[in-house]
């Protein structure tokens, strides 16, 4: 706490209070740090240890190329108050503990700023392609961690590959890529903020949407489910019978890929309390494999695992 203390001490938050918070699924730490007369903000810190894994799309490199680029785009995310690279500490505005979950107007207010975002224009921006990205490559986990068939990852990501060579023509701009309530903070102001953006892509039309809505970890009524597609849809000017086979694809690529990750951290990272996802996961999964465009994804689980398509 000694270097966070000094850190903080020279950029106007002497004898602040530090308080952790919660951790994400990376090796940062955050801290919420409280001056006397009530004015907060996020501290986020780095590991010193260059060994520890840090997910790419996750580093203290990608925190500060990203933010000042959305902030002059107008996008909602905190701004750097002040930085260590040496020490690797960031200081960030706090946009409070309020997230969205649970009310649907927030939602719809999350759907108008995911449009936003991805009409932003950032043809100047560093991003990387989804396809070259981390995400994407990381589909082989359910093939390695949850089929626990390495020897058949070629064979996986090349019927992916497959499926992904429809989108050529399918509108792709700027993405937040981990686009969920838990990321999207209802301000004081009433409107949303994002956090959790470093990791932003040039993705498919519709990514953000499938996490928004189809994060397993919480059940959205199907109601709203249906309003908030509607909403997107309308407003990118969009087929629906188009974006819908777009959608059930990134949905289906997201469900196994947190799938094979919460395998993977629970094997080699002792992270055993992510696997209370599964069924949720598995039930999604299992929703959209009877599509026909999924033929060849199911029949090769069901060669691998066919226990993983019973009920």
């Amino acid at each position: 706490m000694q270097g966070l203390t000094a850190f903080l001490d020279r950029h106007g938050f002497a004898g602040s209070s530090c308080r952790p918070i919660r951790n994400d699924w990376s090796a940062r730490k955050f801290y919420r740090v409280v001056r006397h007369n009530g004015d907060t903000a996020i501290l986020i810190a780095y590991p010193d240890d260059p060994d520890i894994y840090i997910p790419p799309g996750h580093s203290f490199e990608d925190v500060v190329t990203m933010t000042p680029l959305m902030v002059r785009a107008s996008l909602p995310v905190p701004e750097i108050l002040a930085q260590d690279d040496g020490a690797r500490l960031i200081l960030v505005q706090d946009f409070g503990k309020k997230t969205i979950h649970d009310d649907f107007q927030n939602y719809q207010q999350s759907i108008d700023l995911a449009v936003k975002i991805f009409k932003t224009p950032c043809h100047d921006w560093p991003l990387i392609p989804y396809r070259d990205g981390h995400v994407y490559q990381a589909v082989d986990r359910f093939m390695r961690y949850t089929l626990n068939s390495a020897d058949l990852i070629p064979n996986w990501m090349a019927l992916w590959d497959g499926l992904m060579d429809g989108l050529v023509n399918w509108p792709h701009g700027l993405t937040h890529m981990d686009y969920h309530a838990g990321n999207l903070l209802h301000k004081s102001d009433g409107s949303i903020g994002m956090i959790d953006h470093q990791g932003a892509r040039l993705a498919p039309l519709g990514y953000d949407l499938v996490n928004l809505i189809e994060d397993a970890r919480i059940e959205l009524p199907a109601e709203w489910k249906e309003t908030l597609l509607s909403r997107f849809i309308s407003t990118c000017s969009v087929d629906r019978g188009d974006f819908m086979s777009v959608f059930d694809l990134l949905s289906l690529q997201f469900h196994l890929r947190i799938m094979g990750q919460a395998d993977y951290l629970a094997q080699e990272k002792d992270r055993a309390d992510l696997l209370r996802f599964q069924p949720s996961l598995r039930r999604r999964i299992l929703s959209r494999l009877d599509k026909p465009a999924f033929s060849g994804i199911r029949q090769l689980i069901e060669d691998v695992k066919p226990e993983f398509m019973g009920e």
